[in-house]
């Protein structure tokens, strides 16, 4: 029970991370480019 239940979470956790980065990453990206001495 423990065992499943802190899976759950981890799965959550993975999900809300994966969307977080994508968001970060897509923002340093567009830092990235709005650079204009890079």
């Amino acid at each position: 029970m423990r065992k499943k239940a802190d899976t759950q979470v981890g799965m959550d956790a993975h999900k809300f991370g994966v969307v977080c980065d994508r968001r970060v990453f897509a923002l340093y990206q567009r830092a990235q480019w709005g650079q204009p001495w890079d």
